[in-house]
């Protein structure tokens, strides 16, 4: 059992759910696995003529695009270091993690790229946190967008989710403002009395604060590392 009760309920989409599932486990708590969303890859075409560096915001991305070898030489700028991880481990080898937000990878690549030596292009899902495009267009920057795939409800989320809450307690981690809000459709907070609540941010935190938790937890780094020693 863990200091916020027996169970950890993780609302985050696959495959990313079932990594933080074994990060949890040796915490003392059983992992409920219950994405919020499932994704559908585009299969889109990604052009990169005229393209000097790539922006990933999600590790989603790296893992559901079309890459090919051309591609695959490009620098990329990733949000955080398991959107590195998976830029990575999908065959990219100059991969320069932000740790942080949209805001900070929108520094990093402001701060080591020019305007003048091409385009950015952003491989992105149709849901996407912060505006990385806007920040790096009003440094003078080009950025291009290709859409991965696509995030929609889950069937199952709306199923079971009340059936969960009433029969367990302990903690829910939201990974994105957009698992929040679907989390806000769907589950009746007159059962989150027993449960407490963890956010990846600030943002994430908005549609579900309210009095009810028994904790309201933030993570002080929108990473999950930061989310992980909370608990």
């Amino acid at each position: 059992m863990g200091k916020f009760g027996n169970s950890c309920l993780i609302t985050r989409t696959m495959p990313g759910a079932d990594a933080t599932a074994q990060k949890i486990a040796p915490l003392g708590y059983e992992p409920i696995i219950l994405p919020a969303a499932i994704l559908r890859p585009t299969n889109s075409s990604i052009d990169i003529n005229g393209i000097q560096a790539l922006l990933v915001t999600s590790s989603n991305a790296p893992n559901l695009a079309n890459l090919t070898p051309e591609i695959l030489t490009l620098p990329v700028y990733a949000v955080g270091d398991a959107t590195a991880k998976a830029a990575r481990n999908a065959g990219f080898e100059n991969v320069v993690s932000a740790g942080g937000d949209a805001s900070t990878l929108a520094v990093l690549a402001a701060d080591r790229l020019k305007p003048k030596d091409g385009a950015l292009m952003h491989l992105r899902g149709h849901e996407v946190a912060g505006d990385v495009a806007g920040l790096l267009g009003a440094c003078k920057f080009e950025v291009r967008a290709t859409e991965i795939y696509e995030t929609i409800d889950n069937p199952e989320f709306g199923e079971k989710i009340n059936q969960i809450l009433a029969k367990n307690d302990g903690i829910i981690m939201f990974h994105s403002p957009k698992g929040a809000q679907r989390f806000r459709k769907y589950a009746d907070f007159s059962l989150l009395k027993n449960w407490s609540v963890l956010c990846i941010s600030q943002a994430s935190s908005i549609p579900i604060d309210e009095p009810i938790w028994a904790n309201f937890l933030i993570a002080q780094k929108p990473n999950e590392a930061a989310m992980i020693e909370l608990i």
